[in-house]
């Protein structure tokens, strides 16, 4: 989510088919995949960098332990996070990332159709064209990814 700006179900219910690893771009697609999305706009392409790319190498099926139950997956998360200090305040929650996610856009000076088209938001605007490229998305994506630990 740090990377992606990813929602919580949109991460747990990926599938092997919409993670494309082996391609000059690595990105998974968020389709509906026998369920609703929350908006016609989340349905989106987002490139991998960092930390989200090392993560899917890792798990180039998706995380079928938590499909479809992105409540327990938050629920584990948050609880590590709180159990091990690592959250700036009582308020900041696994839900933050995507939160901060947008805010680190922002400093980027990403446009903001750019960051809608990210964040899987409705822009309220009339859609031209096919939206950004999935090489603009990436070049925005590396301004504001993190270094990846030796480790994951």
């Amino acid at each position: 989510m740090i990377e992606t700006g990813l929602r919580p179900s949109e991460i747990v219910n990926l599938q092997e088919r919409a993670i494309h690893l082996d391609c000059d771009i690595p990105h998974v697609e968020i389709l509906p995949d026998g369920r609703m999305l929350k908006t016609e706009d989340s349905k989106r392409e987002m490139p991998l960098v960092g930390v989200a790319l090392e993560a899917m190498k890792l798990r180039p099926q998706g995380f079928a332990r938590y499909r479809d139950k992105s409540s327990g997956m938050s629920g584990t998360i948050n609880k590590y996070l709180r159990e091990n200090a690592l959250r700036p305040t009582a308020d900041h929650t696994v839900y933050s990332l995507r939160h901060s996610f947008k805010d680190r856009l922002v400093a980027a000076e990403a446009p903001d159709s750019l960051i809608d088209s990210l964040m899987g938001h409705r822009s309220g605007k009339p859609k031209y064209g096919k939206g950004p490229a999935l090489a603009l998305k990436l070049k925005f994506l590396e301004r504001i990814s993190f270094a990846c630990p030796e480790r994951l």
